[in-house]
This record gives structure tokens, C-alpha cells and sequence, in this order.
């Protein structure tokens, strides 16, 4: 488990409703957990080697599937874990890792980083959307 102390674009933001200030508070933003678990999933590849695997598989295409269940606070200590890589070959050849970020111990974000043969897309989308 990788943990790092994540120096970091903040916003402030204010939750209103119907005028009342619900929370106020400084968060990080979702992108830059997204560029943290990219460079760590990076690391992780180069140290088992996997880059060989992309490269030979031709996977181009990265892919992000995340469900945020909480956020992170400035000067909170972030983990990153990274599951061992499920590679399948197929129709769309994929390599994947389950990922999962904590803040102080606590989970704020859970999913997966795959690596695609060719982009996945809702199939009910019209190409010019994308």
C-alpha cells in the first residue's frame, strides 16, 4: 500500500439550500485523485513488468470506473491500494486493477483502472457525443 501526503489544488465550497449554508469546507477534486491513482497504477505496472503486456496487446485505451463514497480533507494522510492486475483476453482484451483510496484510514473512493484493446462506450451513444 502506497501512502502519500497529496500536495493539492483545494476549493472551497458552500452547499446551499434554499439560502441556508449547509457545510462549508475545503476538498480535494476528484481529477486529482484520478492523476494520483494513475501514476500510482503506473508504478505499480512498471514494477511487475507490465508494460510489455500493454505494449504487445496494443492497450491504448484507459478506462475509469469509480464510486466516490467520501471526500479528502486537507492534511489528510491518502492511501492508495492497488489489487493484484486480472488480465483477460478477448473480444476486448483488458487489464485491470481494483483500486481503493483512503483518507486517514477512511475509504473515500473504490473502483477500477483498466487498460482496453479499444474504448468502452455506452452503446446507446451516438458517436458525434463523444
Amino acid at each position: 500500500m502506497l501512502r502519500v501526503m497529496l500536495p493539492m489544488i483545494l476549493i472551497y465550497f458552500m452547499i446551499v439550500n434554499n439560502g441556508n449554508t449547509l457545510k462549508n469546507g475545503t476538498i480535494v477534486l476528484g481529477f486529482q485523485l484520478e492523476s494520483l491513482i494513475e501514476h500510482k497504477v503506473l508504478l505499480y505496472r512498471q514494477l511487475h513488468k507490465e508494460q510489455i503486456l500493454i505494449s504487445d496487446k496494443s492497450l491504448r485505451f484507459s478506462n475509469y470506473q469509480f464510486s466516490f463514497v467520501n471526500t479528502v480533507k486537507p492534511r489528510q494522510l491518502v492511501s492508495v491500494e492497488i489489487k493484484e492486475s486480472q488480465f483477460k483476453e478477448g473480444e476486448n482484451t483488458t487489464l485491470s486493477n481494483r483500486i481503493g483510496v483512503k483518507a486517514d484510514g477512511v475509504l473515500v473512493l473504490l473502483g477500477y483502472k483498466k487498460g482496453n484493446y479499444s474504448p468502452r462506450i455506452i452503446s446507446s451513444s451516438p458517436a458525434s457525443a463523444i
